[in-house]
Formats: C-alpha cells, structure tokens, sequence
C-alpha cells in the first residue's frame, strides 16, 4: 500500500512540474548580445558582452543560447562557435532562480564592414529533461569595421 501511494504522489510530483515549466519557463528569462565597442578597425579585436538573467523560481537546468553573426567576424573561442555561409555561436548553461550571467566574448574583425546580430534563441528543458523548449526574440546588436590603416611610405 505505501509503494502504491509513494507511487501516486511522484506521478503527481511530475505532472505538477511538467506543468509548471510548459507554463512558466519563458517568464522572467531575458538575455541581451550587444558589442562592447561601436567601431572597430579591420584586424583589430572585438568584445561581445552576453548578458542571461532569469528572474523567476524556477530554474533551468541546461539553457542553451544561440545567435548568428556574419563570418568575417572571427571569434577567438573555437569550442562553442561553427563557421559554414555564417558564424553559429551556442553557449551552454546551467543557470538558476534570480540569477545573472555575463559572459565577454572576444573576436577580430577581418574584413571591413556593417555587422549584426538581429536574433537570439533560446532552447531548455524542464528538470528532468523530459521536454524540450524553444523561443527566439529579435536583438539589436551592430558593429562597424572600418578598413585598416595603410603604411604609407615616405619617399
């Protein structure tokens, strides 16, 4: 009898925290990618400043951050970036209630240019990784990579 009523009151654990991150697990969670700098010029370094707060009780076990940037523009970390037609950037982690994460991303511009980052992504799953949940929300992040100084040669 006591398995039968330890097994009702997990089935009723569950369901209860299914229900609570399908419902929930979107407020309070904001994240932000912006450039440190406005200008650069062409070979010189970039920082981009990521900023995660998740500002509710509930926490999110794996939180996974994904945006877009243009390929010329060339991050230093290589573990957490994919280069094909643009640069994929994916950071994972663990974040907890009424927490903040800010994370400074340093990268080299390449080619002279007007970069952006328009989307970030967000992918998570509830406590027991049972259910995977996914959002995207527009970002206004911008750059502008001037061409490098030439060395002029005095005759």
């Amino acid at each position: 009898m006591i398995i039968f009523v330890l097994a009702i009151v997990v089935v009723i654990c569950l369901s209860v925290t299914v229900s609570l991150y399908r419902n929930h697990w979107e407020n309070g969670l904001k994240a932000s990618v912006s450039f440190v700098e406005k200008e650069i010029q062409e070979g010189e370094m970039f920082t981009i400043k990521e900023v995660i707060e998740n500002n509710k009780r509930l926490p999110l076990p794996t939180l996974v951050i994904k945006f877009m940037m243009d390929r010329n523009l060339q991050c230093t970390d290589k573990n957490q970036t994919s280069r094909t037609d643009k640069q994929y950037r994916t950071d994972t982690m663990c974040i907890m209630s009424h927490e903040r994460i800010t994370k400074m991303i340093e990268g080299v511009g390449t080619k002279r240019g007007y970069y952006s980052i328009d989307e970030i992504h967000y992918v998570t799953t509830d406590l027991l990784y049972r259910h995977v949940y996914t959002k995207s929300e527009p970002n206004r992040a911008l750059l502008y990579v001037y061409p490098a100084r030439s060395k002029c040669v005095k005759l």
